[in-house]
């Protein structure tokens, strides 16, 4: 993957994955416990300052355990039902953004024995932008609660949904002020696309 530096401003410079690119890999069991994760998967989680995902303390535990949400949670049952039940794999986009770039990446979700599934991830493209502090998770926050779609990264602003640099404008949200906490939802264009698969 071509680097550059994070903290770079002005407009997003693309970055495209090249023909070495990485895949972040992990298996889960019938049940959706996790039986294995790839040393990517623990680099991207640890980069992306993720607490208590050393493979000693995940392995056998459910998958369930580290995905918030109900919404969330449904389409991913979704998802796993369907690469099981068709015994063929599905893929689809979806975004993982960090607080300094987007991230447009894709899911694949390939059936084996046993009804056990292999969840491959992997970045198609990423957007450098200037650090979004909303993003950040050292940040301090509020008692107040912001929806963002698990998915498209837009975060739910009145009936809206935005990316987070026009619902930050939108919200007058400034970094250095306490920020509202994040929970996760799904946006109905997402949900849409998902459950049609």
């Amino acid at each position: 993957m071509t680097r550059r530096n994070p903290s770079a401003t002005g407009s997003s410079m693309a970055r495209t994955v090249d023909d070495s690119m990485i895949e972040y890999e992990y298996i889960v069991d019938r049940a959706d416990a996790l039986q294995w994760v790839s040393d990517h998967w623990l680099s991207f989680a640890a980069e992306n300052e993720a607490v208590g995902m050393e493979p000693e303390l995940i392995i056998g535990r459910s998958l369930w355990d580290f995905i918030s949400g109900a919404e969330t949670r449904h389409l991913y049952e979704h998802l796993f039902s369907r690469a099981r039940e068709s015994n063929a794999s599905v893929a689809i986009p979806f975004r993982c953004d960090s607080p300094a770039a987007r991230r447009f990446m894709r899911l694949e979700i390939q059936p084996g024995r046993d009804r056990q599934l292999r969840i491959v991830v992997r970045v198609d493209r990423e957007e450098v932008r200037d650090p979004v502090a909303l993003l950040e998770l050292s940040q301090a926050r509020t008692g107040e609660w912001l929806t963002m779609c698990s998915w498209c990264r837009r975060i739910m602003v009145g009936e809206q949904w935005k990316e987070v640099e026009e619902a930050i404008s939108d919200l007058g949200l400034f970094a250095g002020d306490p920020l509202p906490t994040i929970s996760h939802g799904v946006c109905p264009g997402c949900y849409d696309g998902v459950m049609a698969l």
